[in-house]
């Protein structure tokens, strides 16, 4: 058995150097990119056209609602009035046949 002093200087000495970095290259515009860079555009102009597509149509469907809960409650109001009224000459006209 190898003692650890001399386990740990083979380790250590097999310890790779630091490599050297390499030199990036400068991107040259080929055909495929400027593809590419048109349909990012194309896409972004499209996402735009979308989300302003969108919140037109959220506009719209919260203004829908608007009134049609407007449209309900007025003739949930009449309704209720009607139907007061309608319970009220009950009441007289029970009333008059209990009298007589």
């Amino acid at each position: 058995m190898m003692p650890f002093f001399q386990i740990m200087t083979f380790v250590v000495a097999q310890r790779p150097q630091t490599p050297t970095p390499t030199p990036t290259p400068t991107p040259v515009p080929s055909p495929n990119m400027e593809l590419l860079m048109q349909q990012i555009k194309f896409l972004q102009d499209s996402n735009t056209q979308l989300t302003a597509s969108f919140n037109s149509f959220v506009s719209a469907l919260s203004l829908s609602f608007v009134v049609i809960a407007l449209v309900l409650g007025l003739l949930g109001a009449f309704g209720a009035f009607f139907y007061g009224k309608a319970i009220n000459d009950v009441k007289q006209s029970t009333g008059a046949l209990v009298r007589q």
